[in-house]
């Protein structure tokens, strides 16, 4: 009995047939295939026509101002990711090797 049947439905793709998702599991996935999506440089213009003027226009200050932090509190957070996952490793090393002095 396919999997389909036993959950009762089917996994639909937008513009194309019904894909079972059974062959979805156990499917390989080549460089050519013409299911994966393609880049298409129209849509990066019209992004860039989008929110171009917000960079560029009278309040373009304000936009660095708040891209640029943006984007300092995403590096801070993935440092303090690292420094917290860093010392966790110390942590459970010292658990496992049943060293106490490390813990304190």
């Amino acid at each position: 009995m396919a999997l389909e049947a036993k959950l009762g439905f089917q996994c639909l793709r937008a513009g194309s047939r019904p894909v079972s998702i059974e062959s979805r599991l156990v499917a390989s996935v080549s460089v050519s295939d013409p299911r994966l999506p393609s880049y298409d440089p129209r849509v990066a213009r019209a992004f860039a026509r989008l929110v171009g003027g917000w960079w560029r226009g009278a309040g373009a200050g304000r936009a660095w101002m708040l891209s640029l932090a943006l984007a300092a509190l995403v590096i801070g957070n993935i440092g303090l990711n690292v420094t917290v996952n860093a010392w966790n490793r110390m942590f459970f090393d010292a658990l496992e090797k049943r060293d106490g002095g490390t813990l304190v």
